[in-house]
């Protein structure tokens, strides 16, 4: 009699240890998850605002062309300066 019943509480605790690692287990890879998915979501967001930028160097570079090979000069740096503040904004919106 003592022998099962040292043998079941030996049988209870290694359930009990098992099952606590599967839980430790379970909370570790959802925490995981949880900051890949903030990293992924920084590094998408440096991509946008490098997407970003390269609109304003080529709206910049638009510009610039465009001042270059034109009579109407005033009209066309008030164009380049609003594409550069449209860039701009494109780096600021969700």
């Amino acid at each position: 009699m003592e022998q099962d019943t040292i043998t079941l509480i030996r049988d209870l605790l290694i359930i009990f240890f098992v099952i606590f690692a599967l839980l430790l287990l379970i909370i570790s890879t959802y925490l995981w998850v949880k900051i890949y998915k903030k990293i992924n979501k920084i590094f998408n967001h440096a991509d946008n605002a490098k997407s970003g930028i390269t609109d304003v160097v080529e709206s910049v570079n638009t510009g610039a062309n465009l001042i270059k090979n034109s009579s109407f000069k005033p009209l066309m740096s008030v164009v380049s300066f609003g594409a550069i503040l449209v860039g701009i904004s494109k780096l600021f919106k969700k």
